[in-house]
């Protein structure tokens, strides 16, 4: 194909790079393509340069430049200013895939979340727990959670109700009876150290408490608010069973919630904290 001098209309212009006559009117009034007018109709037409520009700034489009900046470029950015521009927009793109790549992994933790519901739900087993983070939700979620951005781990930060004489018998009478069962939980959120950074000097000690690897019963429940937690029962008889003592800590974190009508089915992953009887 043979580009004209001149006499290209916007449909012209429209259909061979395929986008909007709205599109290229935006162009022409953001001052990146400009345009001339037929004298007899009033008509918007484009010349040869105006083809070689259109390409370029598609071009440019393509790698999701702005057409504030694309007009710089075109414009008044000297050929070092337009250099330095691409750089800093490699840099942007880097911190963005670092973006991408941290939000992939919290994401694959999910679906291991899911995944451990569908295959040990109601199943008990005995294992080491991993190293838990916490922090009380005393400031509120959002400062609590900006808090646990900044240590940039892999793993998600949970709800979770973490105590103490969890088998007390007052204790379990309280959480057995869903009117008095939030009079015994104390909320924090809490994530799993998947890299170790709580051993690390600059690791900010004074913001955070640390649970080391334990021996613990483990297991994921299922829980509605309205019905007793007979789990709790289960796990003191497990521990009895197979001659373990239970030091009364537990930690139990928010794996998932659905909507079951006024009330919510939350699937908790539960850990009782053990020493061998």
């Amino acid at each position: 194909m043979k580009i004209k001098a001149d006499n290209y209309t916007i449909g012209d212009l429209a259909k061979f790079y395929g986008v909007s006559t709205d599109t290229i009117r935006l162009y022409d009034k953001k001052g990146v393509l400009l345009s001339q007018k037929n004298d007899e109709n009033n008509y918007r037409i484009y010349s040869r340069d105006d083809m070689i520009m259109m390409d370029y700034i598609v071009k440019l489009r393509m790698l999701e430049i702005p057409l504030t900046d694309i007009r710089k470029i075109t414009g008044d950015f000297s050929i070092a200013e337009t250099r330095e521009y691409c750089l800093h927009k490699i840099e942007q793109i880097e911190e963005e895939l670092e973006r991408l790549s941290g939000l992939k992994a919290k994401t694959e933790k999910l679906v291991t979340s899911v995944e451990a519901i569908e295959t040990h739900l109601d199943k008990i087993t005995v294992c080491e727990s991993p190293v838990f983070i916490l922090r009380d939700i005393e400031e509120g979620i959002a400062v609590t959670n900006e808090l646990f951005d900044a240590l940039q781990l892999d793993t998600i930060p949970m709800l979770t109700v973490y105590g103490s004489n969890a088998f007390a018998p007052e204790t379990m009478k309280m959480a057995s009876q869903a009117e008095t069962r939030a009079s015994v939980a104390d909320y924090y959120i809490s994530q799993e150290d998947d890299r170790g950074i709580t051993k690390r000097a600059d690791f900010p000690h004074d913001q955070f408490t640390i649970l080391p690897s334990k021996l613990g019963i483990h297991t994921i429940i299922k829980a509605l608010p309205d019905q007793e937690y007979h789990f709790h029962y289960r796990i003191k008889e497990y521990a009895k069973a197979h001659c373990f003592k239970l030091t009364g800590e537990n930690l139990n974190r928010t794996l998932l919630a659905k909507s079951k009508g006024v009330y919510c089915a939350d699937y908790y992953e539960c850990w009782y904290f053990i020493e061998e009887d």
